[in-house]
C-alpha cells in the first residue's frame, strides 16, 4: 500500500484496507454522478447492461482466487443467527453425508476381508505357506536346532558310580589322565529340583552324557560369581559328583570355594535357572544371590 494509507488509519482509528476500500467506494460516488450528468446532457453512449461492468464487479473476487483481506468483508452469518429451516436443512446434509460415507467404508472392508480370504484359499491350494504365519498345533515358536555332534563323545566314557573311584580316558592320542569321580557326601550335594531339571534335560537332547559344569569367577560387586553351564567334556584336574546318574563337574580351584554347598534349580518370575546355594564358604553375598565374598580362613583350615 502506498504510504498514506498506513499514516490515514490511526487518525481516524481504521484500518489500513477499510481507508483503502472507503476511498474506492467515494471514486464509485463521484464516477457515477458524473456519468448521471452526462446523461442528462446527452454526451453519453448506452446505458444498463451494455455499458460494461462496474468497478464494484471488476474488484469482485472470479472463482479461484484467494482474498488477501477477508478481514473487510462483511461477516457472514453464524448458526445461532439462522432460521429453523435452514438449521434443519443443514442437519438433514450432514446426516446424509455421514451415511453415504459409513456405507462407503463398509464396502471397503467388506472387498479388503474378501481378497484376504481369496488370497489365502488360493495359497492354501498351491500348498504355500508364507513367511510369518505360525501353525500353533503344528509348529514351534522361536525354535532353536541344536548342532549335530558338537561335543564329542569320541575322546573319553563317563561312569557313574556312587563311591569316590577315579576314571581314566583318551583324548585321541596315546596320553591318559585321570578324573576323579566323587559322592556328593565328599564334596557338593545336588538338591532334588536339580537332579529333575538335568534328568529332564539330558532326556530332552537325548544326551545321557550331559553334565552341569560349575566354576567360580572374578567379578560381581563382591569379587567372586559362580559360572554355570552345560556341558559334555571333563577336564584332567575336574572332579565329578555323582548322585542318581546326574553328573555336576567342578573344577579343582573351584572346588576349594563350593566344597560343602548345595546345587539347586531355583524357579523365578522372570526365569528359572541353577543356582549355587548354602556355601559355608561364603562371607557376605548381594541382594541378588549371584556374587560373594570368601571367607579364606575356612578355606585354608580346611
Amino acid at each position: 500500500m502506498p504510504t498514506q494509507w498506513r499514516t490515514i488509519p490511526p487518525i481516524v482509528g481504521r484500518t489500513p484496507a477499510e481507508c483503502l476500500e472507503r476511498c474506492q467506494k467515494l471514486l464509485d460516488q463521484a464516477g457515477a454522478r458524473e456519468a448521471s450528468a452526462g446523461d442528462d446532457l446527452g454526451l453519453t453512449g448506452s446505458t444498463g447492461h451494455e455499458s460494461g461492468q462496474s468497478a464494484d464487479d471488476v474488484r469482485k473476487l472470479r472463482p479461484g482466487e484467494i482474498d488477501l483481506e477477508p478481514e473487510t468483508k462483511p461477516v457472514r452469518p453464524d448458526l445461532v443467527d439462522m432460521d429453523e429451516d435452514e438449521k434443519e436443512m443443514l442437519s438433514e446434509a450432514r446426516a446424509k453425508l455421514k451415511t453415504n460415507r459409513k456405507a462407503r467404508e463398509r464396502q471397503v472392508q467388506e472387498a479388503r476381508r474378501l481378497s484376504a480370504l481369496q488370497k489365502r484359499s488360493e495359497l492354501k491350494a498351491a500348498g504355500i505357506r508364507s513367511f510369518g504365519m505360525l501353525h500353533t498345533p503344528q509348529d514351534t515358536p522361536f525354535p532353536r536346532n541344536r548342532q549335530s555332534n558338537y561335543h564329542s563323545q569320541k575322546s573319553f566314557t563317563l561312569r557313574s558310580y556312587a563311591t569316590s573311584e577315579t576314571l581314566s580316558a583318551t583324548a585321541g592320542s596315546k596320553e591318559k589322565y585321570v578324573v576323579k569321580l566323587a559322592a556328593v557326601e565328599n564334596g557338593m550335594d545336588i538338591s532334588s529340583k536339580a537332579v529333575k531339571q538335568l534328568q529332564y534335560i539330558a532326556e530332552r537332547d537325548n544326551d545321557r552324557d550331559l553334565m552341569l559344569r560349575i566354576s567360580v569367577d572374578s567379578g560381581g560387586c563382591h569379587g567372586y560369581q559362580n559360572k554355570l553351564e552345560l556341558t559334555n567334556t571333563v577336564e584332567e584336574d575336574d572332579t565329578v559328583f555323582v548322585k542318581e546318574n546326574v553328573r555336576v563337574v567342578v573344577d579343582s580351584v573351584s572346588l576349594q570355594f563350593l566344597r560343602g554347598s548345595t546345587v539347586d534349580f531355583v524357579e523365578e518370575l522372570i526365569g528359572s535357572t541353577f543356582q549355587v546355594i548354602n556355601n559355608p564358604n561364603a562371607k557376605h553375598s548381594c541382594g541378588c544371590n549371584i556374587s560373594y565374598d570368601i571367607d579364606l580362613d575356612k578355606i585354608t583350615q580346611n
